[in-house]
């Protein structure tokens, strides 16, 4: 038996409260004793604490179940359960979160706007242009349409999210790797990594045209900053800037303030539309006995997006719309709805659509606190933190991951999520919080205590001992310290965010269960100065471990008692991370992402070579270094081929290229062949990034029993008509890009019902020379998106010698273009990228080279001249011929000002 005294001060509210922080950790007791020292004397008080005891009860059953379901007490080496048979009722799983932002209304003005900006003349200099307006009227979502209509014109771009304590090193590092499409390679003198990041950003950027949205300034001397990075003649760039601030849009805009776009409200017309499309589909399908009082509530809500959309999710989520409902709704807005400011009034709205979320997905939304404002989080990491938490209940025969992943999409589907990146299949894959959110959730996370965080930008409050979850939220400050009154041997979850220099000894946290660390300092590489985490050894609870950092680290030698661990994530950290060996034992571990230089031959020493792989795992990622020699990286793949080879767990592989790794299309480096021939028929996803030497050979010799995966991501040496007659083979591929070396030379057909059933992104990007393709109507039924990339196409005094029928390239008459694509139903973006020679360029752009059939998605064609950095890109269709003759770009941009004229925005969320 436990026995907690609770103190009188409290408020008898509180003691249940305060008593379950005592007994909710891994180690409790059987028989929990209560003593509430003050009870109040009122008897609907006496009833309403039997309603609090019964609740703790139930609370308490459920640790103890969980506790005996894990078997923490002794650590069992057995595989981790990944079930369980308690919990509340699951939530209907969302719809798709489509592409578009759902919760903004294009109206005139906006529709206005957007069509106004050019994107495709490279005779102008650096344009910047600042969307300015109240907090929550949609800044954000309309520098993202912006950003998603016009990114494709640009060479390069970027999103940045400054908010109001921008972490500088942090923001430039996150462009660059946005405009270099990789992650980059930590400087080797940290000292100095600011000014050698921005160094990088500038040389990139020079002769480039760009595309760079910097959202959420809030004051000009960020700007001065940011906008030093920007080569001022760029040849048509483009910077778009969100504030809610006057003299900082003005700031930045201070060549041309025209170029200040004022946000209003939406107007009565669109405020509906946001409504009644979010709640019943259209203003069409809602009964009428509904409409007078959704008025009324559309009304109230002042025009202002996110409450509007706020409140129709709230009502969307529930089991039934009625007239009741409505007014009580109605009613609830007209009693707090007193405030004239819009984020206040926001604020307000997203606090009753927070009080009348299930208690689960308050659990899950109160845990983004645990990051700092502004932060870019995935969604794989929130969710297996969640699940190390434990606060993800389950039903019999329920994967706990995937009920978290529900959870999410529920988050997403009710406003309180902004998604971010957004995969080939509708699914979120990052997001951020919105600045009135977060303040929302910081607001009730200190009112529950639910977790406690360190912010040295504000003033510390008094702060109860008691502390589960501990956020260290440092900033650039060097000597913060951890107040002496909190109990760091009862911290269940920790996150440290901040320099390394103020990094806590890692060893007092004894019962921590997730840590998640992002660390920066100014000893890059220097073994000497390392941040020493070898006392992670001894965390016997720790379920998940992350660590970022551009600061050298030490692990432990041994690692071998972490018989909880699920998740281990050091890829983001600097050469010199050792990750040792004896892993390996770690019977519970599912997802291991290695940093580079991990020696994956450790792992196959041992006289039961059974025992020397995670028999269990299921995600694996590795980073390749900068600089893996041919004997190196092929002894790498033979390790990596002995892990698959018979692994009956594991779900995904990926090979990702680790700072400045060789560049796609090099020929200066050896290619290692691998023959995929050991992959068990677990496995849903393969990814090898194009900027590793690895190249996929022998095709043929694949077991078909791959019938499980999903997702290909492969560089091959050629394509053939037997190569395309494999891959249609694979019943569940979704998702496809195929980088190939050379060209085939031979026509290669996607016919109507030869596979491909599932497949709804393709991407095939060709080394050198033109493909001869072609897209037979409803050849793959389900596709949604198709890219075509053309890195060399070849001379015109060569083209003759390319196929076996050299008339090909004279004889473009109707259906007869090198690419054609046939009427293809579900097909909602197809692209046509082509680099070369000037001259080469204007002779495709000529002759009609792609077929795209009417009906289907307009298609935009990007031509490259390799001889300079500027990309030109246009956009065109053609209803009266299948052929699609394009403009040389370049020329003049009057005729893409005329088609932008003609183009109509239109909402397809």
């Amino acid at each position: 038996m436990t026995h907690v005294k609770i103190p009188k001060r409290l408020k008898w509210k509180k003691q249940i409260e305060y008593a379950a922080l005592d007994v909710s950790g891994h180690v409790i007791y059987k028989t929990i004793r209560v003593d509430v020292i003050c009870a109040p004397r009122r008897l609907k008080w006496y009833q309403q604490i039997i309603e609090k005891v019964s609740e703790f009860r139930i609370y308490a059953q459920e640790v103890v179940q969980r506790y005996d379901r894990y078997q923490v007490h002794y650590c069992s080496t057995s595989v981790a359960s990944r079930f369980s048979g308690i919990g509340p009722m699951m939530p209907m799983p969302p719809p798709p979160c489509e592409k578009t932002c759902s919760s903004l209304v294009i109206d005139g003005r906006m529709s206005k706007f957007i069509n106004s900006q050019p994107a495709n003349d490279e005779n102008q200099q650096l344009g910047v242009v600042s969307i300015h307006g109240y907090g929550c009227l949609g800044k954000t979502m309309l520098a993202k349409v912006l950003y998603n209509k016009l990114g494709r014109q640009f060479h390069c771009r970027a999103f940045i999210r400054v908010s109001k304590k921008p972490d500088m090193k942090r923001l430039f590092r996150d462009m660059l790797s946005q405009i270099q499409r990789k992650h980059p390679q930590a400087s080797e003198d940290a000292s100095d990594e600011l000014h050698i990041t921005a160094e990088n950003i500038r040389n990139y950027l020079h002769a480039k045209r760009y595309l760079i949205v910097v959202d959420d300034l809030w004051d000009t001397a960020a700007w001065d900053v940011i906008n030093q990075l920007f080569p001022k003649c760029s040849q048509g760039s483009r910077i778009i800037t969100t504030t809610q601030i006057e003299d900082v849009a003005l700031a930045c805009c201070s060549v041309d303030p025209e170029q200040v776009f004022k946000m209003n409200p939406l107007d009565d017309d669109h405020s509906r539309k946001l409504f009644f499309d979010r709640l019943f589909g259209s203003e069409s399908n809602c009964p009428e006995e509904l409409k007078q009082v959704s008025s009324q509530i559309i009304e109230i809500c002042g025009g202002l997006p996110l409450a509007t959309v706020s409140i129709a999710s709230l009502l969307a989520n529930q089991p039934s719309v009625s007239v009741d409902l409505l007014t009580h709704i109605h009613d609830s807005l007209v009693s707090c709805l007193s405030s004239n400011s819009t984020s206040e009034r926001t604020r307000q709205v997203l606090h009753l659509s927070y009080n009348s979320l299930p208690h689960y997905l308050k659990t899950c939304l109160l845990q983004l606190r645990m990051y700092p404002e502004g932060s870019l989080i995935f969604k794989h990491d929130l969710v297996r933190q969640w699940v190390g938490e434990g606060i993800i209940a389950t039903r019999e025969g329920q994967d706990t991951e995937e009920v978290a992943g529900m959870y999410f999409d529920e988050l997403v589907d009710r406003r309180f999520i902004q998604p971010m990146s957004i995969n080939f299949n509708n699914e979120v894959m990052s997001c951020t919080v919105h600045d009135v959110v977060h303040d929302l959730i910081a607001h009730k996370s200190a009112e529950e205590n639910f977790i406690v965080v360190l912010d040295h930008n504000r003033k510390i409050l008094a702060l109860s001992h008691k502390v589960h979850r501990l956020s260290l939220q440092l900033g650039d400050a060097k000597y913060a310290k951890i107040p002496a009154n909190i109990r760091k041997s009862q911290v269940r979850s920790l996150g440290v965010f901040g320099l390394s220099e103020c990094m806590p000894c890692i060893g007092e946290f004894k019962l921590v269960r997730v840590l998640n660390i992002h660390l920066s300092g100014h000893h890059n590489g220097d073994q000497e100065l390392a941040v020493d985490l070898t006392r992670i050894s001894g965390l016997f609870h720790l379920i998940y471990l992350k660590i970022v950092c551009d600061v050298c680290i030490r692990l432990p030698n041994r690692m071998r008692g972490l018989q909880c661990l699920e998740t281990l994530d050091v890829m983001d950290t600097p050469s010199g991370t050792y990750v040792p060996w004896d892993i390996i034992y770690l019977t519970r571990l599912l997802h291991l992402s290695l940093p580079p230089h991990t020696n994956l031959l450790d792992w196959s020493f041992g006289d039961d070579l059974s025992l020397c792989r995670p028999n269990h795992l299921q995600d694996l990622c590795i980073s390749t270094p900068p600089s893996s020699d041919y004997d190196h990286l092929k002894r790498r793949m033979y390790a990596l081929d002995y892990l698959m080879y018979g692994h009956d767990s594991l779900k995904t592989v990926k090979l990702m290229a680790h700072g400045s790794s060789v560049s796609y299309g090099d020929t200066s480096k050896a290619r290692v062949r691998w023959v995929l021939d050991k992959l068990t028929h677990h496995v849903q996803r393969i990814e090898v990034s194009p900027h590793i030497p690895v190249i996929f050979c022998k095709m043929h010799l694949w077991d078909i029993q791959h019938g499980n995966l999903c997702i290909l991501k492969i560089a091959v040496d050629g394509l053939s008509v037997n190569d395309v007659d494999i891959l249609s083979g694979l019943p569940a591929l979704t998702a496809m890009s195929l980088y190939v070396q050379k060209s085939p030379n031979i026509k290669i057909i996607f016919c109507m019902g030869a596979g491909f059933t599932a497949l709804k992104y393709l991407k095939l990007r060709f080394m050198s020379g033109i493909a001869w393709l072609k897209f037979e109507a409803d050849a793959m039924p389900n596709l949604w998106k198709l890219r075509l990339v053309f890195d060399a196409i070849p001379q015109m005094d060569q083209r003759l010698d390319l196929y076996s029928e050299g008339d090909q390239w004279t004889q473009y008459r109707h259906g007869n273009a090198l690419i054609n694509i046939e009427h293809m139903a579900r097909l909602r973006e197809v692209s046509a990228k082509f680099e070369g020679a000037a001259a080469d360029l204007k002779y495709v752009s000529r002759i009609g080279i792609v077929s795209n059939h009417p009906s289907n998605a307009i298609i935009n064609v990007q031509l490259v001249d390799s001889g300079s950095h500027g990309d030109k890109r246009i956009s065109s269709t053609s209803p009266e011929s299948t052929s699609c003759p394009l403009h040389v770009p370049g020329m003049s941009g009057s005729w893409w000002r005329g088609l932008m004229e003609q183009y109509h925005w239109c909402d397809r969320s």
